[in-house]
């Protein structure tokens, strides 16, 4: 049971492991690629903390003008947080997603649908705190639908920037 569950992705909703790994793999393999995404895609935008922190080292070495391979980007990872290096031994946990990607062709509707995933969950959760905020007894209908139009807005405007 086990073995056939194995082959299958788990669906997470706003989340798109394959695409974040992507981009990782996608960045590692062709340097030059950072400057296509650097712009829009932002580290917090990643679900998956590893990749999140592969990245942020990825952008503190393009931030110090040095180059991006394989080498700088694990050195960067162990001077920012050699436990959390440590932990995911290095860019080694990457092994098989580097296999799948060899290009960056695709990286800009890679980085897209990350920003389209990571837009749709502050959504969701900024629904749900105002869900939460309209069932007091106190909830101020007013105030709620200024604070979802705001929250609208605010995602909106973080849509069209990037």
């Amino acid at each position: 049971m086990k073995e056939a569950q194995h082959g299958k992705r788990e669906i997470i909703p706003n989340i798109n492991l394959a695409m974040e790994q992507a981009v990782i793999a996608g960045l590692l393999s062709s340097p030059d690629a950072i400057f296509d995404v650097a712009d829009r895609l932002q580290p917090e935008m990643f679900s998956d903390q590893r990749l999140r922190f592969v990245y942020q080292a990825i952008l503190s070495l393009v931030e110090a003008g040095t180059g991006i391979d394989m080498l700088t980007v694990e050195n960067e990872m162990l001077r920012k947080d050699c436990g959390l290096y440590e932990q995911l031994n290095g860019l080694s946990f990457l092994s098989e997603m580097l296999l799948d990607v060899r290009t960056d062709a695709h990286i800009r509707i890679h980085a897209d649908e990350l920003v389209r995933c990571y837009t749709l969950r502050r959504l969701v959760n900024g629904l749900k705190k105002k869900e939460t905020e309209a069932q007091l007894p106190s909830a101020d209908v007013a105030q709620l639908l200024t604070g979802v139009e705001e929250l609208a807005g605010t995602l909106r405007n973080g849509m069209a920037h990037t």
